[in-house]
């Protein structure tokens, strides 16, 4: 997520932040809200249940009734697409919101042990994370492997 921010993020303007799947666990000692912490920035970190850096719950975790059409300039979405059943309808509903010339920065794991929470069904690579970009029908700039991430990001 650093190296996304650091390529692609305008510090100099204002910028709407949605943070998809940001509850944080236990196990989990940083959150991406840290890395937006300029005061131009507003971030929102949505999830479906409530509890900690949880803003939004979304109701309907494939029809977001709460979030507008074209609402963000960047959406972040860290290890959570792994947990969605359907994840290729969720990735149509990020890039509804996202504004014409924003980014949606995806990382997903591609090599690790089952991790339930409450369900773990995908492993994504780079030709997958391409495809998902022309499934949202937005420009794939990286769909990348890391050691045990892929990384996508598009331009809506």
């Amino acid at each position: 997520m650093k190296q996304f921010i650091r390529k692609y993020v305008d510090w100099n303007k204002p910028l709407q932040i949605a943070d998809i799947g940001s509850m944080q666990y236990c196990d989990q000692p940083r959150l991406y809200r840290n890395l937006f912490n300029s005061d131009k920035h507003v971030y929102v970190g949505f999830d479906i249940e409530d509890g900690p850096n949880v803003d939004c719950v979304l109701e309907n975790p494939y029809s977001w009734d709460e979030i507008k059409d074209n609402s963000f300039d960047i959406l972040i979405s860290g290890q959570m697409l792994e947990h969605c059943k359907r994840f290729w309808i969720v990735v149509k509903e990020m890039a509804r919101v996202v504004r014409s010339g924003g980014f949606i920065c995806l990382i997903v794991p591609w090599m690790m042990g089952k991790h339930k929470a409450p369900v773990d069904c995908w492993r994504i690579l780079p030709d997958g994370m391409a495809d998902i970009g022309q499934w949202m029908g937005v420009e794939t700039l990286e769909a990348r492997r890391s050691k045990k991430d892929c990384i996508g990001i598009f331009r809506v």
